[in-house]
């Protein structure tokens, strides 16, 4: 397993995780970030939560939460591997809006990278971002990711089209980037 970040942690999904699940998805904007369209009932995510409760290679959903005092804080999940390619599309969100802004979503990236490349063995993590949400890009990059292309007005949001912005970051990066943090991590303790 990914050793825990200092404020945020991967857990597999519980059956009481249902009630907060359900929660997050009624504000408009978390249910946008992971293109859901219709409503889901309480019924609905404990369905939702038993199906993808048992994280393996080819569902590999979380629960991020906090290392503080164990509150969930949004779901993280490596989606559609490839065993031949080792590629995996990465999605997360934090659910309360209170703890958006706070830098959790940079380092739920890089738990879930970590996951990916070291427990998975990927090769490739990539996500689709809508172009308007800039923390979700920040995250990416903050794990290493390049923006690798744009797909436009690829999503309607509230009957307006938006673009979708696709970054990725190799094994090979991101054990770079993970270089990098340490080393800036060990100067500013001295």
């Amino acid at each position: 397993m990914v050793t825990p970040g200092k404020r945020v942690a991967l857990r597999a999904l519980e059956p009481e995780d249902a009630d907060v699940v359900y929660t997050w998805f009624q504000e408009d904007y978390f249910r946008d970030m992971f293109g859901y369209r219709y409503p889901v009932g309480r019924g609905g995510w404990r369905d939702w939560i038993d199906r993808h409760g048992k994280p393996s290679y080819h569902d590999a959903t979380f629960m991020l939460y906090s290392t503080e005092d164990g509150t969930a804080l949004g779901l993280g999940a490596l989606r559609n591997p490839g065993s031949e390619d080792r590629s995996a599309e990465v999605s997360l969100a934090l659910g309360d809006i209170s703890n958006r802004g706070l830098g959790l979503g940079r380092e739920a990236a890089l738990l879930m990278a970590e996951f990916g490349f070291h427990v998975m063995g990927l090769r490739r993590i990539y996500a689709w971002v809508l172009a308007q949400n800039l923390p979700a890009a920040a995250a990416c990059q903050a794990a290493g990711a390049v923006q690798e292309g744009i797909a436009r007005k690829a999503r309607l949001i509230n009957g307006t089209p938006v673009d979708a912005v696709l970054y990725g970051v190799l094994a090979e990066e991101f054990a770079e980037r993970m270089r990098v943090l340490h080393r800036q991590s060990d100067t500013s303790q001295v």
